[in-house]
C-alpha cells in the first residue's frame, strides 16, 4: 500500500505474477519416479546387464534431472537389492497361485 498525498493506493500484483509463473513454468513432479525406476532398471537389467546398468541414464530415458533417482536410491547397489527384492517379491506371489488338483493330503 502506498500513501500518495491523502489517497491510499494498494497494488495486489502478487497473484496475477504467480498465476502466471504456474502456466509459464513446467513441473518436474514425475508421479511414480521409484516405480519407473525400477522398470526401466529391470529392462536394462535383461538387455544389458547389471554392470552396465547406471541410475544417471535412468534418469536420462525417464525424463527426469540426472539427480532425481538419488532421492530413491543412495547408490546403484540399493537399485539392484530394491530391484532383486521386488524380483522376489512377484516369484513369492505366484508361487502362491496353485491349483488345487496339484495339492496332496496326507492321510
Amino acid at each position: 500500500m502506498y500513501n500518495v498525498g491523502k489517497i491510499n493506493i494498494k497494488f495486489n500484483v502478487n497473484p496475477l505474477r504467480t498465476n502466471l509463473m504456474k502456466e509459464a513454468t513446467p513441473s518436474y513432479h514425475h508421479g511414480n519416479l521409484r516405480t519407473a525406476l525400477l522398470e526401466k532398471a529391470k529392462e536394462h537389467l535383461i538387455e544389458k546387464g547389471p554392470d552396465k546398468i547406471s541410475l544417471r541414464a535412468l534418469a536420462r530415458e525417464i525424463g527426469v534431472s540426472q539427480t532425481a533417482p538419488y532421492r530413491h536410491f543412495p547408490d546403484k547397489t540399493m537399485l539392484l537389492a530394491a530391484l532383486a527384492a521386488e524380483g522376489f517379491k512377484q516369484l513369492f506371489q505366484q508361487s502362491r497361485i496353485v491349483p488345487e488338483y496339484t495339492i496332496l493330503t496326507l492321510v
